[in-house]
């Protein structure tokens, strides 16, 4: 997790703002991420009532947008906001993802592993009662996000600076032919974590350097060279229509966020996007089952609340969490910060732009 001091520094060498008026003005990166949470909660709700929903077709077109972008997304906003740390020790920079991505991947797999097999009747794909041993190779259900987060944070650790180095990987991902790894969805989210990493100066800094113009003109050449082996038929057009709509709903969504950065409500699911991603599931099929013996209710209905449970219950855990100290325990957030690293972040308590 990266303090606002850490984002806001450059920036604030380059304008000579206060540094609470550079974070302020990062407020957007929550709020992509709380716009971001919100359709991961709706897709995921959204798919698990697919037989009882009205007007299928229009659900189908919306679930194909939103997941032609959605977690590449999160991919894109984790790149951005590791450049610093990056920068700084590959030791420490490793150290710290142990302890917010792979200690919430453990502990959250095992929370799932026991509920799904306490409940086995109730869940429509049951896991094996060894699954929990083998999520170093298979991850449990959406918790694969963490688990190929880590896989892209530690190709880069090893890597990063070299931005030609990663540009061309994320080409050869994009073009294959690729190596049989067993990473779920590796291939395709690597590329947009590190579109994030080589555009965060211009997004974080405004500040153009070299390394960054020949970073994007390596990537608009990895692009263009997508194009004409399309055209020649050496790449299916489907994967590179897949690959541009990223680009587009990404983009899209962080002209929204700041739009939008202003929304308090909007910022605070941002600030809370870990939690909700961790626990939605949990809440939104238990409030779904709940309905479904006590008060039956229709499709659109249904899915309405079971996506605002999916939201708001996660919240009032995040909350309740943090206020009483316990959320790093549960994977919700990191240890307080000691002495010199609270002066760091003094520019603003909330400490904006936290990502995993």
């Amino acid at each position: 997790m990266d303090t606002c001091e850490a984002i806001a520094q450059p920036m604030r060498q380059i304008t000579g703002e206060p540094a609470a008026t550079v974070a302020r003005r990062l407020m957007w990166l929550d709020a992509a991420r709380g716009i971001g949470i919100v359709l991961v909660v709706y897709a995921h709700g959204a798919r698990a009532l697919v037989d009882v929903l009205p007007f299928l077709g229009a659900f189908k077109a919306i679930d194909t947008l939103v997941y032609a972008f959605h977690m590449q997304l999160f991919f894109f906003l984790a790149g951005l906001v590791s450049v610093k740390s990056l920068n700084q020790s590959r030791k420490s920079y490793l150290g710290r993802k142990f302890g917010t991505v792979i200690y919430p991947y453990v502990l959250w797999s095992a929370i799932y592993w026991l509920l799904e097999t306490l409940f086995a009747s109730r869940v429509n794909s049951p896991l094996d009662y060894d699954a929990i041993l083998w999520i170093w190779l298979h991850p449990i259900e959406h918790l694969w996000f963490l688990y190929v987060l880590f896989f892209c944070q530690l190709l880069a650790a090893f890597t990063w600076p070299r931005v030609a180095l990663l540009t061309l990987l994320s080409g050869w991902m994009l073009l294959g032919p690729l190596p049989p790894i067993n990473v779920p969805a590796f291939w395709t989210q690597f590329p947009w974590f590190i579109t994030g990493l080589v555009l965060a100066p211009r997004f974080l800094a405004g500040a153009p350097t070299r390394e960054i113009e020949a970073g994007g003109g390596l990537v608009l050449g990895v692009f263009l060279a997508a194009i004409a082996a399309a055209v020649f038929g050496q790449l299916d057009l489907a994967a590179l229509a897949k690959f541009a709509m990223a680009g587009v709903g990404i983009s899209l969504t962080v002209a929204a966020a700041y739009l939008v950065r202003r929304v308090r409500p909007v910022t605070y699911l941002g600030e809370a996007s870990l939690s909700i991603y961790l626990m939605h599931t949990i809440f939104s099929a238990g409030v779904r089952e709940l309905l479904e013996i006590v008060f039956p209710v229709g499709g659109l209905v249904l899915l309405a609340i079971t996506v605002v449970a999916g939201v708001l219950l996660p919240l009032i855990v995040h909350e309740a969490a943090r206020r009483s100290g316990v959320a790093p325990y549960f994977g919700l957030g990191r240890m307080a910060p000691g002495p010199r690293e609270q002066r760091r972040i003094e520019c603003d308590p909330k400490e904006l732009t936290h990502t995993v």
